[in-house]
Formats: C-alpha cells, sequence, structure tokens
C-alpha cells in the first residue's frame, strides 16, 4: 500500500523553530525544524514503523530572510536572490553569472526617496547584460525611481 502527500507542507513560524504541518492518507504530522538548519529533509514515521521519505527540501531560514531588501551604498558587488536597494550613486557589480544557477535573479531597485543619484550597476568578468536591443557591459539608473531584475543564465550573461 502506498502512501502519498495529499498536499504540500504548510510552514509556519514559531519562533527559533518552523512547524511543518504535513497531511499523508488523512493523517496530519507536525515537524519542528531549527532555523539554524538551511536545508531539512522530513522524514514522516507511518504505521508498522514504515518508513516514508519524501522528495522535500524545505529551506527555513529563508522564509524571513529572502524577502528583506539589501541596502547599498558605496559601491560592490550585488547579491543574487535578493531586493538590492541603492542608496548612492557609486558604482556595483554584478556577481559573475556562472556563479549562480540559471534562471535565478537579483532585484536592483533605486526607491523614489534615492531617486536622485545615478548608480550604475557593471557586468563581472566577461560577462554580458543583454536585452531586447543587445548587449552592453553595464546599466545606468538614471531615469527616476527604477526596479530592474537581472536573470542569470548560469554561464556569462545577465538578462534584463
Amino acid at each position: 500500500m502506498g502512501i502519498e502527500l495529499n498536499q504540500l507542507p504548510a510552514v509556519t513560524s514559531a519562533g527559533d523553530d518552523d512547524i511543518v504541518h504535513l497531511q499523508t492518507d488523512g493523517a496530519f504530522v507536525d515537524k519542528h525544524i531549527k532555523k539554524s538548519d538551511l536545508l531539512k529533509e522530513i522524514q514522516l514515521e507511518v504505521d508498522n514503523n514504515t518508513s516514508l521519505t519524501p522528495n522535500i527540501a524545505i529551506n527555513t531560514t529563508s522564509i524571513d530572510e529572502d524577502t528583506k531588501s539589501i541596502p547599498h551604498t558605496g559601491g560592490g558587488t550585488l547579491t543574487a536572490k535578493r531586493v538590492n536597494e541603492l542608496q548612492d550613486g557609486n558604482n556595483y557589480d554584478l556577481p559573475l553569472a556562472n556563479s549562480v544557477s540559471a534562471e535565478d535573479f537579483l532585484d536592483v531597485e533605486l526607491t523614489d526617496k534615492f531617486s536622485a543619484f545615478t548608480p550604475s550597476v557593471f557586468r563581472s568578468g566577461g560577462d554580458t547584460i543583454s536585452d531586447s536591443v543587445g548587449t552592453d557591459t553595464d546599466f545606468l539608473f538614471d531615469s527616476g525611481s527604477i526596479s530592474i531584475r537581472f536573470t542569470s543564465d548560469g554561464v556569462s550573461d545577465w538578462r534584463i
């Protein structure tokens, strides 16, 4: 008799732990996972000590952390998979496109509060920045408040 997951896990925050609520064949199982564990494989104990290991990995530390933006001043390298808020007119670098997986992205924002600045985002190494009109080596934020998503091909290009 096979046991199937009837729904994806729901994750709720409970202080330093996250509670993962799973349903299998109508039975609910709660698992507590420490936020300090980056990835955790959940193993369910079912009838007669039969063990089922679903193919689920939950990044419990990113539930809150990945939703925060990173303020940047003074130049430097931007952070993939996050919102990077530029707060001055300095030059910033994209990470190498091959340092992240294909389709990973980073968002770069120049909010209204800092829209008087004209920062630039540059490629790293021999990477390119591509859009509908071709490729380039940098992107200038010179049109006021704007948010741009850069998506990596996992090799050598960030597309806008």
